[in-house]
């Protein structure tokens, strides 16, 4: 099962090196359209205009690389099953992106939540634990974004964290932009006051444990 996940993914190195070659200026309605009408050369550009920005915003929603990466692939297989199922080209594809990315990482967390306590999680399964573990302040700044309202954390990771602008996530998230930007504007403010208590609140710990 495995092994046909990842087959599915691959691509020749003559088909890799026309799209290095010779990138095209189409958009991600065209190129999604000639991916769902046979064209691989097409989805593997949809691909990797895609892929790195909605792999961080998954590891900023489940905060755990390898979940991350878990639900990316899971996300992939489900864009190239429309094709074989022959689904509807849908009006907005970053938006299916956005929407099936998203569902599959509140789904992890959720059951997360019903599973386990992050106590009771094996260390194999700490974000510390990860290979390239993260810094303290990049903790901190995971602790206080989980604690955001979701209307404020998703548009903040997509902008900060995966590159798309304003236009683009109200694009994705069929919001106006004004919308968007005040969402991402009160995250930030949010934010910014979590950290600065947290970081208080670290401070005081390791002074308490020093005295």
């Amino acid at each position: 099962m495995e092994d046909r996940k990842q087959n599915r993914l691959m691509i020749d190195v003559n088909t890799r090196k026309r799209i290095e070659d010779k990138p095209t200026s189409l958009g991600n309605d065209e190129l999604f359209s000639r991916f769902m009408e046979g064209d691989n050369v097409a989805f593997m550009e949809f691909f990797d205009r895609h892929t790195s920005r909605l792999g961080k915003y998954c590891r900023k929603m489940v905060g755990n690389e390898r979940e991350a990466e878990d639900v990316l692939q899971d996300m992939w297989e489900k864009v190239l099953r429309r094709r074989e199922e022959r689904t509807p080209i849908p009006p907005n594809p970053v938006g299916i992106l956005y929407w099936l990315a998203r569902n599959l990482c509140l789904n992890r967390i959720r059951d997360r939540k019903e599973h386990a306590s992050l106590d009771d999680l094996s260390e194999g399964m700490h974000p510390a634990a990860e290979q390239n573990a993260p810094s303290q302040m990049e903790e901190l700044v995971l602790i206080a974004l989980e604690r955001l309202p979701l209307s404020q954390r998703e548009p903040l990771i997509l902008n900060a964290y995966s590159g798309y602008s304003f236009e683009e996530i109200a694009e994705m998230m069929e919001e106006s932009v004004g919308t968007i930007r005040t969402r991402a504007w009160r995250g930030r403010r949010q934010l910014k006051r979590l950290l600065t208590a947290l970081i208080e609140l670290d401070e005081n710990s390791e002074r308490e444990a020093s005295e």
